[in-house]
């Protein structure tokens, strides 16, 4: 059995991730082998091996959770959280880092200050090792910080999931990066081959959305046009692939602020934003903070896109579209930042209308998603 998931989503620790003043991260060393299985249950982890064809087969018996066992990763985590709740009256602040702060084996989590940074460190790193879960690779934004004498950069989320493609954290400079690992275009391009480079991007909180429509698009068409896996794409779209794919290695030089909020910021505000076209809709939302000196900064926190359905509809409900995908994505989004006002921007006269009207006037397309809009929203764009 895989288990539940009980841990919370990347896409929130990243978000939390990127509030904080000073940060922190680091993983566990070996995690999974750090878990011994029930002595009862171990003999349903037993391996045959021999190191050739000459030697008599040895049995193995696994003690611990063993990498790539379906339930490895839900007894690991939950193993994991079995810590926070023993101690979660004296050191709930501890243990709370401890259930929404990792993915995983990785840490993510920070504090405003330099002294509570080294306080959750000292502490995390003491009731961890006290039950087999040593820490390692530790880094920090903190110029007095002493970093682990492993590589710098943070390669965030899952190496598998991102081979071709990732997201990476810079303490030294403390922007998020992308590291891109692509070979030339094949002379013959297939849907197999598009497919395959598109799903490896590894793009959590979607700061890469202008990029990455493109490659759905693309995608859409290939399925309208109803090829094979391995047969070449058409010229038209080979072309359009091929110089896509060219300039994806420009994206090795964007760098984008890690920390999204002022030092001392007293109001924060977010606004989002959604559009539309023929081809595809999508939101994004920006926080504005400001501290009690004047100053204000304004930065983009997350976005999302989808392509317009096969069936051909209306740029007007595709505007309708895209304002529900923002109401949508704000209400993920208010939960970790608490904002003091919240505006929801369409350029749509037409999409304001729909939403500033009773749902039981319009037509089921528009009433359905207006009511949806309504029930998130609770205000008028």
């Amino acid at each position: 059995m895989v288990g539940p998931n009980i841990q919370d989503n990347l896409f929130h620790i990243l978000l939390r991730f990127r509030k904080h003043n000073y940060v922190l991260s680091a993983d566990i060393t070996k995690m999974y082998r750090q878990i011994l299985v029930t002595e009862r249950q171990r003999n349903l982890q037993k391996i045959l091996w021999r190191s050739t064809s000459d030697e008599d087969i040895n049995t193995y018996q696994l003690n611990t959770v063993t990498y790539g066992t379906a339930p490895a990763a839900f007894l690991s985590i939950r193993s994991l959280h079995e810590v926070a709740y023993r101690h979660l009256n004296e050191s709930p602040d501890i243990c709370n880092i401890i259930l929404h702060d990792f993915y995983v084996d990785d840490l993510l989590t920070g504090a405003s200050t330099v002294d509570e940074v080294n306080n959750i460190k000292v502490r995390l790193s003491e009731l961890l090792i006290e039950y087999g879960f040593p820490l390692r690779k530790w880094k920090s934004n903190m110029n007095t910080f002493e970093h682990d004498a492993e590589s710098e950069i943070l390669h965030i989320g899952d190496e598998a999931q991102n081979k071709t493609l990732g997201l990476l954290w810079n303490p030294s400079a403390d922007c998020l990066q992308f590291s891109i690992n692509i070979s030339n275009c094949s002379p013959k391009i297939t849907k197999r081959q598009i497919l395959s480079s598109t799903a490896q991007i590894f793009d959590p909180l979607e700061l890469l959305s202008p990029v990455t429509i493109t490659a759905k698009i693309i995608l859409q068409e290939l399925w309208k046009l109803k090829i094979s896996w391995d047969e070449s794409v058409p010229s038209d779209l080979h072309t359009t692939w091929s110089n896509y794919y060219s300039r994806l290695l420009n994206i090795n030089s964007l760098k984008i602020p890690r920390q999204i909020l002022l030092s001392n910021c007293i109001t924060k505000q977010l606004h989002g934003f959604c559009d539309a076209s023929q081809a595809a809709y999508g939101a994004c939302i920006y926080i504005r903070c400001s501290d009690s000196l004047g100053n204000c900064t304004s930065n983009l926190l997350c976005s999302k896109t989808r392509v317009a359905p096969l069936k051909l509809i209306t740029i007007p409900r595709l505007e309708l579209c895209g304002s529900l995908l923002l109401a949508e994505l704000v209400e993920k989004v208010t939960c970790d930042f608490q904002p003091n006002e919240i505006t929801y921007w369409t350029d749509s006269s037409i999409c304001i209308a729909w939403i500033n009207s009773s749902p039981h006037i319009l037509k089921t397309f528009v009433a359905n998603r207006v009511s949806q809009i309504q029930n998130l929203a609770k205000a008028e764009l």
